[in-house]
């Protein structure tokens, strides 16, 4: 059993939040950490710990729902992320079922495909592709990134989001936490826990999205990122994760949210209204760019772009031709 640890990597859809004691005493986590322990201090190698026909290797990440550890599969020696939900509660392993089973349905390549969705001793647990890289925020901090290598990643998570909406499937919870950068700069959309079938699409008839996981009263998604219909309890549509991405795409630009108030209140005040805080000093790092992403914040849904495909190609021919091949060739470098 491997003995590698990845705890403050917050990855596929999990943000870091420390393991409970009863957690780490119990389940999964702790017989993950008591092996380790054995291991490290008097060399026993230990049966390895399991889910299904995964062998536990190494934790990814962790966040309030869960953990996501690196594992192999038994027999075919495949290495996979696998999600594992971190309560007993019936809605917690509710939602983590209907991601796994709305991502399932989902082929592309800038989407983190899902493997299978099973139970075992330890619960509900997702199995998925592995993704060698980081998240989106992660990415953007680490070093400078010019317009063109942002627009790159931005107008991939736009194609799979686009491929999800084709397929009658909503995000609505698209965040830097839930847009993976792999190893060849691609973007990979994961964490559909909050999926929503598309209205009049075929999906919406399906079983997956059956049950209603918001409580009454209740907003799903991350306020930040959320679009003024979400807040305000409207229907939604695909548009809803057009305001996301372009609220992620700010951020990315500017290290800074589009929206600021003091409190959640005032924060959730601005979306609605459309209240776009300025870039810092107000330098605007592309104009052709920067109205792509105000057009995907407005507040309005249908003064946004007619789908995720059309904002995807809006930010690609935004870009200065000679800069945009500049950064592609920079980009796939790496």
């Amino acid at each position: 059993m491997a003995d590698d640890t990845r705890d403050d990597d917050p990855v596929y859809g999990l943000e870091g939040v420390a393991p409970s004691d009863v957690e780490i005493r119990e389940g999964l986590e702790g017989r993950r950490l008591r092996a380790v322990l054995r291991q490290r201090m008097f060399g026993t190698q230990t049966e390895a710990v399991r889910l299904g026909p995964y062998r536990v290797c190494a934790k990814l990440g962790q966040g309030g729902m869960g953990s996501v550890y690196e594992a192999e599969h038994e027999d075919t020696g495949q290495r996979v992320a696998v999600k594992v939900v971190r309560s007993a509660d019936g809605a917690v392993e509710a939602r983590l079922a209907r991601e796994g089973r709305a991502m399932a349905r989902l082929s592309h390549d800038n989407l983190v495909s899902v493997i299978g969705v099973d139970r075992c001793e330890h619960g509900l647990y997702v199995a998925m592709e592995l993704v060698s890289g980081t998240t989106l925020r992660a990415w953007a901090s680490t070093e400078p990134r010019t317009v063109a290598e942002i627009v790159a990643v931005l107008a991939g998570a736009a194609d799979g989001l686009a491929a999800a909406h084709d397929a009658g499937v909503m995000h609505r919870d698209v965040k830097p936490e839930n847009i993976l950068v792999d190893e060849r700069g691609q973007a990979r959309v994961t964490d559909f826990g909050l999926a929503k079938p598309v209205p009049g699409s075929p999906a919406e008839a399906m079983s997956t999205f059956a049950a209603t996981l918001t409580p009454s009263g209740a907003s799903p998604g991350t306020l930040s990122y959320m679009a003024p219909e979400q807040l305000l309890g409207k229907p939604v549509t695909p548009a809803v994760d057009q305001f996301a991405l372009g609220a992620t795409a700010f951020e990315t630009l500017y290290a800074r949210p589009p929206f600021w108030g003091a409190t959640a209140d005032a924060v959730a005040m601005a979306i609605v209204e459309g209240d776009v805080t300025p870039p810092p000093d107000g330098e605007i790092r592309d104009a052709r760019v920067h109205a792509v992403v105000l057009r995907a914040l407005t507040a309005e849904p249908s003064a946004r772009f007619e789908s995720m495909a059309a904002m995807a190609n809006a930010l690609r021919e935004a870009l200065d031709p000679a800069e945009a091949k500049s950064g592609w060739r920079r980009l796939f470098r790496r």
